[in-house]
């Protein structure tokens, strides 16, 4: 978020000492001399030069979130870092109670986190009235933790710092720039070098979860002053952090005063306010505005102090509140002014409508009800033909961590409801704001996927156990799409409001004591994708790489769509091909082991079962977390990928990857029938698709021991080097093992019509790439004028033997090859 220089920022500067080296937050550039070196604004903690002032184009937080048109809740994760800088303190992190939002780089400290800016990049902003119209994506900026040595796009001097929050950075194109050359850059976005990966919000529309699903009434004002107050309290009491930080650098010997919010009889949400000794009430009281980041006018606010339990009195413009504190600090409250509460004004923001201004003040009562307000909100919007009963209005209310929204009905008093709510807590009725949306968006058709359910049921047998969950199977919903191998249904909502219903209800239910996994599927408007664009869907196992399958999710995250990402351990493929289904022409990017990428592969074997795909071929990259990570090597996707891998050259080799076929064989394990039945429901053939290789004997019992042993202690394998030495360890165990010693009279081999003489061997392997065991070639690279070379989609097999452990560590080490066998299809 930025501003031009002619603007107001809302900062509230004041000369300062600094006893500690300090840098300008404009310029970056260290602030010199002995006393008074430069400002500090004492709402936010911006610094800057003397000379740097007048150009300052960053708003104070206290102004930030009243210019963001449509707030987007950030995705916030604990983290311990010391690197990082608060976006709303401008500190830098001191403990491990740091948040970072997982979409956008915005970090805070927990304690600040009530003062966050909700202006998180994943957002979704489709909506048919804007079909027509030619939607330009802009630029969204944040502010501070850019790449080193990050050149400004328009100067093309450095805008980074390591000592300070400076410079801007575009969450969809990369670009970066001061912020006094950031009007001076085109302000429309191209997605940058991405372009053809990234699906565009205006291309997307999804739901806000959680949604407000009933209207505010005395019960809930009463929750918010009580069980919600609790919350508040106890982050007040660690409130003091933006305070302190303050006043360890610099030289102050001003006092701290502590504002409430709140009745008198339960104050909470308090703000610390640094003030002199002579400040008057007017001056406290402008700086706990700031504090609160109200912008409004200070006439409409006053201060009180508490006299008893249960009453208060307005303080004069003449009193000195420091002059109060004796043995204790007393207790002030922020209090509205207003006597006439029975009329007032309520901004009206634009929604998804097609209305030039972002905003009107529409004048309201205690008795108009909202249909009114929308009728005359459309008035000022000047929206041509535009029908009442088409669009509604949409309360959101900013919270620390996140958005919450619900709509109005049209009977509601709106402001008989903001007062009272106002009277319990100033600063909460300041973040509520109201939208006029199309009532289209309501009665939308959704999605929602289920999964984690049991395996193999009819859907009315799945419809059974939903509506048991629910209490009732709602009115006009279908099951869409079942998956029974997976355990999983899609079942279509026809409104918004029926949908909140059933995710409410199914979303922490269980099954057979199996906690079922909900998701709602964001909607892409496919039929607006130009042609050239290929979105790339991007699944991360989580639990791959040792904890590097977190650390993926993040950097996708920030870099492309986040409604794109999708974490393999949260539903599997499933959701993310469903949410793709109708898309043209687009990617997958699998970020896990071999296994992984045979998992997303079948998965879409059973999304074409039932015709689901448009694209029935997705063309498939590879991001290697596994172990051998064999199939990867040989698609030239790399044996591995380390946290000093540059992903940004990944996206692109996966823009410009050229798309080749690969063989898959189905294995099938049938079981003979009885001679005097026919074969029970238990011996039915068990089919599997091989993608790389399959093995008999000695080779199948190393990899059985690896399962095993992983599967009993899953936490200790978490990197290559420790997974490798246990199939070393296995390997040295079964060296003296004779279990699976004349493999060639135990089984019968017969390819391509034929039977095949089998030497004398104790392992059997079945190759379908030139890669075995990270990265080995049993084939060998010896010309032979028996066989073909073999190669991933060839049509063939390749069939090979190992007499022991022995020969296949020689072949490991490349000082042997495996026993050539046979080769067909």
């Amino acid at each position: 978020m930025s501003m031009n220089a002619d603007e107001d920022h809302g900062h509230s500067f004041e000369k300062k000492t600094f006893h500690k080296p300090t840098y300008c937050h404009h310029c970056s550039d260290m602030l010199w001399g002995i006393t008074n070196q430069g400002n500090m604004c004492k709402v936010c903690g911006f610094v800057t030069h003397d000379r740097c002032m007048a150009n300052v184009v960053i708003p104070c937080t206290a102004l930030s979130l009243a210019q963001v048109q449509r707030p987007q809740a950030h995705t916030f994760i604990s983290i311990s870092t010391k690197s990082k800088i608060c976006n709303v303190c401008r500190q830098r992190s001191e403990d491990s109670d740091f948040l970072s939002c997982r979409c956008c780089e915005y970090y805070v400290h927990s304690s600040c986190s009530k003062d966050t800016v909700h202006n998180c990049k994943r957002s979704s902003v489709y909506h048919e009235d804007l079909v027509d119209a030619k939607y330009i994506q802009r630029h969204h900026w944040m502010e501070g933790h850019l790449p080193a040595s990050s050149k400004c796009h328009h100067c093309k001097k450095i805008c980074s710092s390591s000592e300070c929050l400076t410079g801007l950075r575009c969450s969809w194109c990369g670009i970066t720039a001061h912020p006094g050359c950031q009007h001076n850059i085109n302000q429309s976005c191209n997605f940058g070098n991405f372009s053809r990966l990234v699906l565009p919000p205006f291309y997307v529309s999804a739901e806000n979860i959680p949604l407000w699903i009933t209207r505010f009434s005395a019960d809930t004002a009463r929750k918010m002053s009580g069980s919600s107050d609790s919350s508040h309290t106890s982050s007040g009491s660690s409130e003091d952090r933006h305070d302190v930080c303050n006043s360890g650098d610099v030289e102050d010997s001003s006092g701290v005063l502590r504002i409430y919010d709140g009745d008198i009889t339960n104050p909470h949400g308090w703000r610390n306010v640094r003030v002199s000794k002579d400040a008057t009430a007017p001056d406290v009281l402008r700086d706990a505005l700031l504090q609160f980041r109200i912008t409004e006018e200070q006439n409409k606010y006053y201060l009180a102090r508490a006299i008893s339990v249960n009453s208060e009195r307005r303080l004069e413009n003449y009193e000195k509140p420091m002059h109060f504190v004796k043995n204790k600090k007393p207790q002030l409250f922020l209090r509205h002014s207003s006597l006439d509460i029975k009329h007032g004004t309520l901004t009206i923001y634009r929604g998804d409508i097609p209305a030039k201004q972002p905003s009107v003040i529409v004048e309201v009562n205690l008795r108009t009800p909202a249909w009114r307000i929308v009728e005359r909100a459309l008035s000022l919007f000047e929206i041509e033909n535009a029908k009442m009963e088409r669009y509604c209005l949409v309360e959101l209310q900013m919270q620390p961590n996140g958005v919450d929204e619900r709509y109005v009905e049209d009977e509601d008093c709106v402001w008989e409801d903001y007062i009272g709510r106002r009277k319990l807590s100033i600063a909460r009725t300041h973040s509520i704001r109201y939208y006029l949306q199309p009532v289209a968006s309501r009665a939308r058709k959704t999605s929602l996927f289920i999964g984690n359910l049991p395996y193999n049921l009819t859907n009315a047998q799945y419809e059974a156990s939903v509506t048991e969950i629910m209490g009732e199977f709602v009115p006009d919903c279908i099951i869409e799409y079942s998956f029974p191998l997976y355990g999983a249904i899609v079942i279509e909502f026809p409104s918004i409001d029926s949908l909140i219903s059933g995710y409410f209800r199914l979303k922490d239910a269980s099954i057979n004591e199996r906690r079922i996994y909900v998701k709602i599927i964001p909607i892409i408007e496919e039929k607006l994708l130009p042609n050239s664009s290929w979105p790339l869907l991007v699944f991360v196992n989580g639990k791959s790489g040792g904890g590097q399958g977190a650390k993926l999710i993040n950097f996708f995250q920030r870099t492309l769509n986040p409604y794109q990402i999708f974490d393999l351990m949260e539903g599997g493929p499933l959701p993310g091909l469903y949410t793709f289904r109708k898309v043209q022409n687009f990617r997958i990017l699998i970020c896990g082991g071999d296994g992984t990428f045979g998992w997303v592969l079948s998965s879409i074997d059973e999304a074409n079962k039932y015709m689901l795909l448009t694209c029935k071929e997705p063309p498939c990259a590879l991001l290697p977390l596994g172990t051998g990570n064999d199939l990867a090597r040989v698609l030239n996707w790399g044996s591995g990928y380390t946290s000093s891998d540059d992903l940004t050259s990944l996206l692109l080799s996966v823009d410009d990857a050229v798309e080749t076929n690969l063989d898959r064989w189905s294995v099938v394990f049938d079981v003979p029938a009885s001679p005097d039945s026919s074969s029970s429901e238990d011996e039915q053939a068990n089919v599997i698709i091989m993608n790389n290789y399959f093995g008999i004997g000695v080779d199948a019992m190393l990899s059985l021991d690896f399962h095993l042993a992983r599967e009993e202690q899953p936490d200790k394998f978490n990197s290559r080097l420790r997974n490798k030495g246990v199939y070393f360890k296995s390997g040295l165990k079964n060296i003296a093992k004779s279990s699976n010693s004349n493999l060639q009279d135990k089984i019968e081999l017969e390819v391509d019509g034929k039977t095949v003489n089998i030497p004398s061997i104790e392992g059997l392997l079945i190759l379908n790439i030139p890669s075995w065991a990270g990265g080995s070639d049993p084939w060998g690279k010896d010309k032979d004028t028996k066989f073909k070379q073999p190669s991933l989609n060839d049509g063939l097999v390749e069939l090979m033997g190992f007499t022991g452990v022995v020969h296949m560590g020689r072949i490991k080490s490349g000082l042997s090859s495996a026993i050539k066998i046979a080769q067909g299809s």
